[in-house]
């Protein structure tokens, strides 16, 4: 429907931190991937970025990075990375991580207005598929209102529990179910880290 980072503007849509939570999110270096269903689509991508170390707690397997552009950033380190022990306060490191958002449409939805956010205090895993563990490590879901649609520009109006914003629809088939009355839900899921790599120092 549109950008990552707005998309997960409206799953934030309940506070004013949306758009400074939309800014933390590092430009990765990755893959994604979307599918559409009528009423239904999911964005997802691999993020891989480049960070140094600010804080690590390797009971917790929770580590707070500093990309590219200093902006600060947190995330549960997998089960599958082995070398946690390894890496210290002060290392570059180059971590790969999975988050999806999907975004529902419900016709003259009666949901309650707002969000919900839900962070792993440590590994937290939901789901097996090939022998291996995959671990959420941070939820947002939110609904906002349709208050406005606008054919010409395909831009709709929402309205959360303390926000509104408009965002631009770019599937026209997704854009004509919307109308003034409906609900969007948003959900956007933040995985732990796949990998962490400890970056050799230079000489």
């Amino acid at each position: 429907m549109t950008s990552f980072k707005t998309l997960l503007a409206v799953a934030l849509i309940g506070t004013t931190s949306a758009i400074t939570m939309a800014q933390t999110i590092p430009e990765p270096a990755g893959m994604s991937a979307s599918l559409s269903v009528p009423g239904k689509k999911t964005m997802a991508d691999v993020i891989q970025v480049s960070a140094e170390v600010k804080a690590i707690d390797v009971e917790t397997r929770r580590a707070t990075l500093v990309g590219p552009k200093g902006r600060e950033f947190n995330l549960t380190v997998g089960p599958d990375v082995q070398n946690l022990e390894s890496v210290a306060v002060g290392d570059m490191v180059t971590v790969e991580y999975a988050r999806s958002l999907t975004l529902e449409l419900h016709k003259n939805g009666q949901a309650a207005v707002g969000r919900i956010e839900t962070v792993a205090e440590g590994r937290a895993p939901i789901d097996e598929e090939d022998g291996g563990v995959r671990v959420i490590d941070r939820m947002v879901n939110g609904v906002a209102n349709v208050v406005a649609v606008d054919p010409e520009t395909m831009q709709v109006s929402l309205e959360g529990a303390e926000n509104s914003m408009v965002v631009h629809v770019a599937d026209p088939e997704q854009f004509k179910l919307i109308e003034v009355g409906d609900q969007i839900e948003a959900t956007f899921l933040e995985g732990a880290a796949l990998s962490l790599t400890k970056k050799a120092s230079a000489e």
